[in-house]
């Protein structure tokens, strides 16, 4: 979704400074310079979701968004998920315009971590959610998440975008290939999932209700695509359910390259 919106600034003609971690492919677009946080760190690989590697390497993009600011007069800062909350705390000095990208609710992410996910620090995540939404010139987020902005600060400015998934030329016979990888038969229906497999997505929730589908109309069969190794749902009751009746297909994470198949 990033890349989308580094597309479409190169193609207006705007001079982007891409802030962040040490970690990640290069990309090359006209205007686009990157500068790399925390690249004197041992870490090579942030997972998805909370984690102690993505903390400290926000803490590492402090230094690094100071030194740039001090540097550059920019015309203002488009920022992803918790760096928000760095770029308001200094707001008080370089009065740069924000647009908050709001990909989920950072609360919500976190509500079953077990020491972010205790009322206490849900309300000061809250706190600060609410924060961000007042105080953010623009809040732009995925479909879905425009009712949740306004129930938190109805005065906030916040528009939805939906992205389109992007179109790759596929072969004619690739539906009856990937059946037969996955043995599935031709009239089989199917139900797909790409997608991380944290738990804020609610693939838990998506396995139950497969076992009312599957009972409802037989031989229909889920596919998930973006299994974690060790998976987290190995344990789940459902899982075990849907194997059993061969309406599962657990597939690993994939290159971005190939979902389109998919």
């Amino acid at each position: 979704a990033l890349r989308n919106v580094l597309e479409a600034a190169s193609q207006l003609g705007y001079e982007v400074d891409l802030l962040t971690f040490s970690v990640g492919e290069a990309v090359q677009l006209p205007g686009l310079r990157i500068f790399r946080a925390g690249t004197w760190l041992p870490i090579r690989e942030v997972p998805i979701g909370f984690s102690v590697r993505k903390v400290i390497l926000d803490f590492c993009l402090f230094p690094a968004f100071l030194d740039r600011i001090r540097r550059e007069k920019y015309e203002l800062v488009y920022t992803l998920e918790e760096a928000a909350f760095l770029v308001l705390l200094l707001r008080r000095w370089h009065k740069l315009p924000l647009i908050y990208d709001m990909q989920s609710s950072l609360p919500e992410q976190l509500k079953d971590h077990p020491v972010l996910g205790r009322s206490g620090f849900q309300r000061m995540l809250k706190y600060f959610e609410r924060y961000v939404f007042r105080n953010a010139e623009r809040v732009v987020c995925f479909a879905g998440l425009q009712k949740y902005v306004l129930s938190i600060e109805p005065a906030a400015d916040v528009r939805e975008w939906p992205f389109p998934g992007e179109p790759r030329e596929i072969p004619a016979d690739n539906p009856e290939r990937l059946r037969k990888e996955l043995g599935i038969d031709p009239g089989s229906g199917v139900v797909l999932y790409t997608g991380n497999f944290e738990p804020y997505q609610g693939v838990e929730r998506l396995l139950d209700a497969a076992l009312n589908v599957v009972a409802e109309v037989p031989g229909t069969i889920f596919v998930l695509v973006g299994d974690h190794s060790p998976s987290r749902l190995s344990l789940s009751e459902a899982i075990d359910r849907l194997r059993k009746q061969g309406a599962l297909r657990l597939i690993p994470r994939q290159p971005r390259s190939e979902i389109s198949r998919f």
